[in-house]
């Protein structure tokens, strides 16, 4: 029996999270294909963005890498948890083909000195 992929998020720009996967577990979980990030104030925009990656990295979506995007959604989680925004882990995905895919594993390590 063949495992199937989780849900990814497959893309993001400045306006458009992308996602894939089972349709009926995305309308489950209230998304579609694409959430829009339609706010005129760019701060705003990045603040929802920052909250709905956190909301979909806790409903266990993957998120995809992509080395030919100028920025896959696993780069952007990447960058959440070097900066500390992100204090749990999360998962990349990336395919070879349809069939064949890899799932890594960030984990978070809170960095603890004794002194």
């Amino acid at each position: 029996m063949a495992v199937k992929s989780p849900r990814p998020v497959y893309s993001i720009d400045t306006k458009i999270i992308r996602l894939s996967g089972d349709p009926l577990q995305r309308k489950i979980l209230g998304f579609g294909d694409e959430i829009i990030l339609d706010y005129t104030n760019d701060d705003l925009r990045q603040q929802k963005l920052l909250v709905l990656m956190l909301k979909l990295n806790s409903l266990g979506f993957a998120f995809s890498y992509d080395y030919k995007s100028y920025s896959s959604p696993s780069d952007y989680m990447k960058q959440l948890l070097c900066s500390g925004e992100l204090t749990t882990s999360f998962k990349e995905i990336s395919w070879k083909n349809q069939e064949f895919w890899l799932l890594t594993t960030y984990e978070y390590e809170k960095n603890i000195t004794k002194t």
